[in-house]
């Protein structure tokens, strides 16, 4: 992407405003001084019968965010507008778009048709409040004359790369079209019309903030308009392996839109031109982003894994490399399962075991898929998306549920759903492989004699690079939040709080940082002791900096041997006196892939808990020694 004579200096500070909800006065919002351009993308989101609730936040939200730009002098404007003041979807009736389509129908339907709670009249006032919100804001244009230039991109359906899955709701473009491929149609919205892709619809954004040949203009971000089924049929086509991407029925509508735009959508070619590109990234280029950025990645640790998994008969399955593994007496079968075809087939003709393609997304296909199994072991990350329907299906089906997640959602969900997996005879042992296993295990090493803990602070030395799916979990996991438990309740701290720690290599003390980890849970799960702090040491190099998407599936056998982990514990009685101990172990893609087999492999044979369990609880202190070259060591 290139901007020849920019509208504003490259560097310039550009501030971008979104909101949910109701919208109060904005003003501040919008620095007094510094500020080059406003981004207005996301105007409040109000969907209700009653207008008074709808159109005049939306209409009061935008002009505020007018009047703070013009006092904070900024040098452009851009407003991110809607589809739905441009015109409510009307299929089967042929007619033609311009800049100059206002939905002036909606607006009258908003003031005279009754407010019944119905979702096309909830549809018919949230499209009049989109369509007086842009007509104010030319209106306030026309009338102030301000000292920036204002643009308005007019976007619609909005598809593509998924960067941000989690701030992606289920009434997003994203979360639509996920149902839709699922065939769970319950809220999607039936009449699909025009869309882009989704780096195209920024790329428009970017461009009207800041190229100077664009002035007062109203781009439409439209490529092509189609249907749900087109779009399925497409994906359908792209990917002949992939039988669980599209699943479920076609929509049960007849139609389609027959709209068409072509000045509008000539001019957003010719900007993307501008700006260096040959044009719209096409509908299939569209999908396979969209499907490639949503597929539920199997984490780097599938070949320890799969090195680890012995043929056995029937009963443990792994999601993502699910799997299950007993010991010579059980007579268990490992079946494979996950969304990856031919992932999925390659390790099974390797292990000669049996293999079944699902997806998380339908609850029915999971319920298939695990039927007869009695444990599985989630291998499949961000677990944010698949711990829920996973967790969900096991205790319903009495299944023992282990995984290899590293974060705390999963362990939230497992504390929610305690009492109701206990109910059901149902184990649910997240990071049985793992940071969990190693800290666990370790801070019950120091505690074996302790008598009056006053707190905890245990520290993990990570090396070596990290696996794409690691580093997607971990990225999408950021937050601003540095948490501790203090008195038995987990609160804020300061991220700056290091704290030295030795970890027995030769290196004596080195400072490590304060992290939010699952172990503020399992710790203290464990333990009950009040006070506990979690710290992390990184090796150069063991956090990438480039694209997430471009790392490997893993590191290298070399890499993994070169790379061991640390962990360090300070136990710290109520006498302030200290206990410190470490554990030696093997890198932690290697851990996790053995430990966490090893744990499935004890589920087997009846080493279980009811609910909520901890592996260092369930199998004890000693179950890190599991893993070969691992040692806990008194300092």
């Amino acid at each position: 992407m290139k901007i020849s004579n920019p509208a504003i200096p490259l560097g310039s500070v550009v501030v971008v405003i979104g909101a949910n909800g109701y919208i109060g006065v904005e003003a501040n919002r919008v620095p007094s001084s510094g500020a080059a351009g406003v981004l207005y993308i996301s105007t409040p989101i109000i969907f209700d019968p009653d207008p008074a609730k709808v159109v005049e936040p939306t209409v009061n939200g935008t002009l505020n965010i007018l009047n703070a730009a013009a006092r904070a002098k900024v040098r452009r404007f851009v407003l991110n507008g809607s589809s739905k003041a441009v015109e409510t979807t009307v299929y089967n009736q042929p007619h033609e778009l311009t800049t100059k389509t206002f939905n002036h129908e909606a607006i009258q339907k908003a003031r005279n048709e009754s407010a019944s709670p119905t979702f096309q009249r909830s549809l018919d006032v949230y499209s009049a409040g989109r369509t007086a919100a842009e007509l104010a804001f030319w209106s306030w244009i026309e009338e102030n004359k301000p000292s920036f230039v204002a643009n308005c991109v007019v976007p619609d359906g909005n598809f593509g790369r998924v960067l941000g899955r989690k701030h992606a709701g289920q009434g997003s473009s994203f979360g639509m079209l996920k149902r839709a491929f699922a065939g769970e149609w319950t809220d999607v919205f039936p009449y699909l019309a025009f869309y882009i892709d989704v780096e195209d619809c920024a790329r428009l954004l970017v461009a009207a903030l800041a190229l100077s040949s664009i002035k007062s203009e109203r781009i439409f971000a439209y490529f092509k308009n189609g249907t749900w089924n087109d779009l399925r049929h497409r994906a359908r086509k792209l990917f002949p392996e992939r039988t669980d991407i599209v699943t479920g029925e076609d929509f049960a509508i007849e139609g389609r839109d027959l709209s068409t735009a072509p000045e509008p959508i000539q001019r957003a070619k010719e900007i993307l031109q501008e700006i260096g590109l040959p044009g719209f990234v096409s509908e299939d280029e569209m999908l396979r982003k969209f499907v490639e950025s949503t597929r539920v990645e199997c984490d780097a640790i599938c070949g320890t894994l799969g090195s680890e998994l012995a043929r056995q008969e029937n009963d443990l399955a792994t999601f993502g490399m699910e799997f299950t593994r007993g010991d010579k007496e059980a007579e268990t079968q490992l079946v494979l399962g996950g969304r990856s075809q031919d992932k999925l087939a390659e390790l099974a003709t390797q292990l000669a075991v049996p293999y079944i393609v699902f997806g998380v997304e339908n609850s029915n296909a999971i319920a298939l898929a695990l039927k007869d199994i009695k444990v599985l072991l989630n291998c499949a990350g961000p677990f944010r998306e698949t711990a829920e329907p996973l967790i969900a299906a096991c205790i319903k089906q009495g299944i023992h549920y282990l995984d290899i997640s590293a974060e705390l959602h999963s362990y939230q969900l497992a504390e929610k759903l305690d009492e109701e997996a206990n109910r059901s005879g149902v184990m649910l042992l997240p990071g049985c492989g793992g940071s969990v296993s190693m800290l666990g295990c370790l801070v019950l090493h120091a505690l074996r004699s302790a008598e009056q803990v006053a707190s905890i602070d245990v520290a993990l030395h990570i090396s070596g690079p990290m696996s794409r799916g690691s580093a997607i979990s971990a990225a999408a996991s950021i937050s601003p939040e540095c948490l501790q438990r203090r008195d038995g309740n987990i609160v804020q701290q300061d991220i700056n709080n290091t704290k030295q720690f030795d970890f027995d290599d030769g290196n004596g003390a080195v400072s490590c940082f304060p992290v939010m980890l699952p172990d503020l849970i399992t710790i203290w799960k464990l333990t009950r002791v009040p006070d506990i702090r979690i710290f992390v040491r990184a090796s150069a190099g063991s956090f990438p900096t480039t694209d997430l998407a471009a790392l490997p599936d893993g590191p290298t056998a070399e890499e993994r041997e070169a790379n061991p982990y640390h962990a360090s514990v300070i136990i710290t009685e109520q006498d302030n006196s200290t206990r410190r101990a470490v554990l030696h172990t093997v890198n932690g893609y290697s851990f996790t892939g053995i430990a966490s087999v090893e744990a499935a492999k004890r589920v087997l044979v009846g080493e279980v808990k009811g609910g909520f369990q901890t592996p260092a609880d369930v199998f004890g202190k000693d179950f890190v020694k599991s893993v070969a070259g691992s040692q806990l060591v008194d300092l």
